[in-house]
């Protein structure tokens, strides 16, 4: 008597061809973990340059900051006002006009 077992063939096919998928799966999830590492790594170093570059500019920022607090501070505008010839009046006449000439034109 001869027994016959026709799934088998079948069965060892469908094994290997989830093996093989399987496979490539793992291949392709390990090849994307790797470039996603790579692309991480590059932007962690880009991000530590940038963060120095902006320290630096933080810093000229101050200093031209100061620079222009310097220039614009009373003691400096007294000395150029003085360097165009220019005095500073105990009681100065400011222009004015009349209550009543004010009060017309509304």
């Amino acid at each position: 008597m001869t027994i016959l077992q026709p799934n088998r063939a079948k069965t060892k096919l469908h094994l290997k061809l989830i093996a093989g998928v399987s496979f490539l799966v793992l291949v392709a999830v390990s090849t994307f973990g790797v470039f996603t590492y790579t692309q991480t790594v590059d932007l962690r170093h880009r991000i530590s340059k940038l963060e120095g570059t902006f320290s630096e500019l933080q810093a000229e920022n101050a200093d031209l900051k100061n620079y222009v607090y310097s220039l614009l501070s009373p003691e400096h505008l007294v000395e150029v006002g003085q360097g165009f010839g220019l005095r500073l009046e105990k009681r100065p006449n400011y222009l004015e006009a009349p209550i009543e000439v004010l009060a017309t034109q509304l």
